[in-house]
């Protein structure tokens, strides 16, 4: 299923969070995925994995946290942390 040219239909504020080593989900292929989404959010993990959220759980938390407090508050969304 090829999601690619719909992206730009999401228009909700959105986080993507990956592992500079997932061989899952490339830093390529999220960077491609989040630049599609309006004012995505990106936060990339240096030395993780695929499994980051297990391996790091609380920044990961804390960083969604973080994401959701702001969004409440701000519309203006569209960090790119690479």
């Amino acid at each position: 299923m090829n999601f690619k040219e719909r992206l730009y239909e999401i228009n909700a504020p959105t986080l993507i969070i990956s592992g500079e080593t997932d061989n899952v989900n490339t830093v390529e292929d999220v960077k491609t995925t989040a630049g599609g989404i309006p004012d995505a959010t990106r936060i990339l993990y240096e030395y993780y994995g695929h499994n980051l959220i297990l391996s790091n759980y609380e920044e990961v938390a804390n960083e969604i946290k973080v994401f959701l407090n702001i969004g409440l508050t701000d519309k203006s969304l569209g960090s790119d942390n690479y």
